[in-house]
């Protein structure tokens, strides 16, 4: 219940602490203000699940409020499996689709209602891209930190690649070989084990992506 519980993530409250299993938890998002704050809150409680239940991988989905362009739910997912966190960034860009058209209609009604007149075009031609936003923020800030690994372990297995970029909500691993297919195209990396014929990694295959240039 992230909107809820933003407002009172400062209070010294008992549950808060419990929440998050840590005394220096609201350090996190200390001078952080909107959505910043909001990621910095959620973040810091996927952290504190993964350390506490011993979990290999956690990520989060948003849940936006119907009526308007902010983020009200999130859902966080833990698990010990490279592919349980796979699966559940397909199922949230499917889930991500319906939430949009079911958005857009919500908007769509309540401009009738308040002006009384119906609409010639569909919900989604007169709605902002809010969500589409959001994933080219999130996706481009998946791709800075393959980046950033890859400059700072020039051989990194794609499967902990893949893991770091799959951290972030509405990243697949569709989106994440697409970097890697253009990067390989690019002459900037090379993919060691790769199949003759194959143009991108795969999950478990035991792949290797290897620097030979510069990243961008």
């Amino acid at each position: 219940m992230t909107d809820f519980f933003a407002r009172f993530a400062d209070m010294p409250m008992q549950a808060s602490k419990d929440m998050f299993g840590r005394e220096d938890y609201a350090e996190r998002w200390a001078g952080l203000q909107g959505e910043a704050r909001d990621e910095a809150i959620v973040q810091t409680y996927a952290e504190c699940l993964r350390e506490a239940g011993g979990f290999s991988h956690v990520g989060t989905c948003v849940v936006l409020h119907p009526l308007k362009d902010r983020r009200h739910f999130h859902l966080v997912y833990a698990t010990r499996s490279l592919i349980g966190l796979q699966v559940f960034r397909i199922v949230e860009a499917k889930a991500m689709m319906v939430q949009d058209e079911t958005r857009a209609e919500a908007k769509k009604r309540l401009r009738a209602e308040q002006t009384g007149q119906g609409e010639l075009f569909e919900a989604k031609a007169l709605d902002r891209p809010y969500i589409k936003e959001l994933r080219e923020r999130y996706t481009e800030r998946a791709r800075v930190d393959a980046i950033k690994q890859l400059s700072s372990t020039p051989e990194t297995k794609y499967d902990t690649l893949l893991a770091q970029a799959l951290s972030h909500p509405m990243t697949t691993e569709q989106e994440v070989k697409r970097w890697i297919a253009a990067w390989r195209a690019d002459g900037v990396v090379k993919i060691d084990g790769l199949l003759a014929g194959k143009r991108v990694p795969e999950l478990g295959a035991g792949h290797v992506v290897r620097i030979i240039g510069r990243l961008a």
